[in-house]
Formats: C-alpha cells, structure tokens, sequence
C-alpha cells in the first residue's frame, strides 16, 4: 500500500537537508601549479589574509604606489541628497570612505572633526545626511588637505507634495 500526504514528504525533505548541512571533511585541493600565501597590507586598508599566486608572483606585503592620490568616495562633487521625511534618518545614511586610508588622517564636516566610532579601522564613516549645503574633508595628520567633496542635502520635493 502507498503513502500518501504530507508526511512521505517531510521526510524526503528532512533527509535532503542533513545531507546539505552535513560539514565536508576537507577543504578542496588547489588547482595544480597555484602558490597559497598570506599577505598583509601596508598601510594596513584591508586586513591580513591568505591569497592565491601564480608560482613566482607571489608577495608577503602589498603596498600602494607612493603617488597614489587619496579620494573620498561614497560622494560626488555638487551632489544633491534627498531625504524622505517618512523614514527614519538612520535608515538614509551615507557610507563614506577614501581609498588609500593612512592611520592618523582626519574627516571633516563644514570644518568640524568627525570622530570615528570604535571598529571602522578603515576609516569609513556613516554619515545622517542633514538639510543644507555641506563640505567633507580629508586632512593627512598634518592638517594639509588631501580631498574635499561639497554637496546639498534637500527633503525631497516630489514626497512633500505627497504628503499634502
């Protein structure tokens, strides 16, 4: 006699995912001919970790080019943010970084140090946009400016006439 209904399902279901959630034994073996290696980074923008090398290339430190220009990204010069006033401020922040970071370099909001929280060695910061005309800045840890990004944050229009 054939069963029939839900349990015969369940347990196919069950049986599949101990097989999927069963932890392999072994990490799979390196294609023939690759170099494993750690590698740390100098200025240290990313943290240490193990990397793939074609046998001959391989590198302990990676380091950026001297004339590498430090630039602030997450924002565009000129840029226009909109808010919505239906959302909550934390829900419309902006990610702001720089790449490279060097350990000791400072960000600016309108000439005010923005002090970074505990975690972000990176140095990236989350920034609540606020109504107005704004300027970011990053100085080096002489004070001398390295970038600068000016940008506008508006409350959208097209919400504020949705809202009437």
């Amino acid at each position: 006699m054939a069963s029939s209904g839900p349990l015969p399902a369940a347990v196919v279901w069950q049986t599949l995912f101990n097989q999927l959630d069963t932890p392999r034994s072994r990490a799979p073996r390196l294609p023939g001919g690759i170099v494993q290696q750690s590698v740390r980074f100098d200025p240290p923008i990313e943290p240490p970790r193990r990397e793939l090398f074609l046998p001959g290339t391989e590198q302990s430190v990676i380091g950026l080019p001297p004339d590498t220009a430090p630039h602030i990204i997450g924002l565009n010069e000129g840029d226009t943010l909109h808010l919505n006033p239906d959302l909550p401020a934390t829900w419309q922040t902006v990610h702001i970084y720089v790449r490279p970071m060097r350990p000791g370099w400072v960000w600016q909001l309108d000439g005010a140090a923005i002090p970074l929280m505990p975690g972000q060695a990176d140095g990236s910061w989350r920034y609540t946009p606020q109504p107005g005309a704004h300027q970011i800045s990053l100085l080096d840890d002489t004070g001398k400016l390295l970038d600068s990004v000016s940008f506008n944050v508006e409350t959208d229009p097209q919400t504020l006439r949705e809202l009437r």
